[in-house]
C-alpha cells in the first residue's frame, strides 16, 4: 500500500507512487464507463490546492494523459464556490488532509492573489495528536490510522469542560480506557489561528466597501470542516472585525467534486486542454 499524495499534490517520490496515481485514475475512468468507449471522449476535471505550483500541474497532466482526452485543472476552493454559486463577495475555506485552501471570490475567475494554501490541515492535526498521546500515555500503543480515526470521530475545537473523549487502547496487552479530551482539543485547535489569520488578511485586501459582505459569506468545506465547533469558533474570532457569518457547506466531503463537475459541464471546449 502506498499513499501517493502529499500536501494535496502528487508526491515527487518513487515510480510506485506514480504508478499508484495512474492506477487510481484508470479505475475512476472505468467506474464512469469511460474506458474503451472510442466514440465517447473522457474529460477530466482535477482539483488542486489553491497555490499549486506549475510542476504539480505538469505531474497531473502526465498522470491523466493516458486515461483522458481533455483536462481541466481547477483550484479546489474555487470548485467549491462554483458549486455553491458563491461567486462574488464570498470566502471559501477548503480544509483537506494535506492543505487548507482559501479563495476569495470577486465575481470573476480568482487571481493568484485571491488564493492561499497552508500546510496546516488534517495531516498536521493527526501528527500533533499522535505526539500528544505518546507523551501523555507512553505505555500505550497508537497507530497513524487509529489516531486519524480519533480525530474524525471526536475532533472538536474550543469546547467547554463538559466535553469528554474516552477511548479504549491496548496497554501492555490489556485493553484500557483513557481520556484523550485535552489531546484532541489541543491538536484540533492548531488549525484555528492560521485559518483566522489568513482569512483576515484576504478580507482586508478586498475592496473596503464590500468587506462586510465577504464576512457574511464565509464557507467551510472539506473533511476538516467537520470538526465540531469549528464554524462557531471561526465566527467568534472574526466577529472582532465586524459582523460575520461562517457556515459549513451541506456536503463538505464532496462539495469540491460536485463543483468541479458543474464547472466541467458548463465550460466551453476551448477551456479544456487536449491531452
Amino acid at each position: 500500500m502506498v499513499r501517493p499524495l502529499e500536501e494535496g499534490v502528487i508526491r515527487d517520490g518513487t515510480a510506485r507512487d506514480e504508478e499508484a496515481v495512474q492506477e487510481l485514475i484508470h479505475h475512476l475512468v472505468e467506474q464512469v464507463g469511460g474506458s474503451g468507449e472510442q466514440d465517447q471522449p473522457v474529460h477530466a476535471a482535477v482539483g488542486v490546492p489553491a497555490e499549486a505550483l506549475r510542476v504539480n500541474k505538469m505531474a497531473i497532466r502526465d498522470a491523466v494523459r493516458e486515461h483522458a482526452d481533455a483536462l481541466m485543472v481547477v483550484s479546489e476552493p474555487f470548485a467549491v464556490a462554483y458549486g455553491l454559486d458563491a461567486l462574488n463577495h464570498a470566502l471559501v475555506i477548503d480544509i483537506g488532509a494535506g492543505t487548507m485552501d482559501f479563495c476569495v471570490m470577486r465575481g470573476t475567475m480568482p487571481a493568484e492573489e485571491d488564493q492561499r494554501s497552508l500546510n496546516t490541515a488534517g495531516d498536521q492535526i493527526d501528527r500533533r495528536l499522535l505526539e500528544l498521546l505518546e507523551e501523555e500515555y507512553p505505555e500505550a500503543r497508537f497507530s497513524d490510522t487509529v489516531v486519524r480515526k480519533y480525530k474524525e470521530q471526536h475532533g472538536f475545537v474550543q469546547k467547554n469542560g463538559r466535553m469528554s473523549v474516552k477511548v479504549d487502547v491496548p496497554v501492555e496487552g490489556k485493553v484500557t480506557s483513557i481520556n484523550i479530551t485535552d489531546a484532541v482539543r489541543q491538536a484540533c485547535d492548531t488549525i484555528l489561528a492560521p485559518l483566522v489569520e489568513t482569512a483576515v488578511d484576504l478580507i482586508a485586501r478586498y475592496e473596503p466597501e464590500f468587506q462586510e459582505q465577504v464576512r457574511q459569506n464565509i464557507y467551510l468545506a472539506g473533511g476538516g470542516s467537520l470538526l465540531d465547533g469549528l464554524a462557531d469558533a471561526v465566527e467568534g474570532e472574526l466577529s472582532e472585525y465586524g459582523p460575520c457569518q461562517v457556515q459549513t457547506v451541506d456536503d463538505p466531503l464532496y462539495a469540491g467534486a460536485n463543483g468541479a463537475l458543474a464547472l466541467a459541464q458548463d465550460m466551453p471546449e476551448e477551456y479544456w486542454e487536449d491531452m
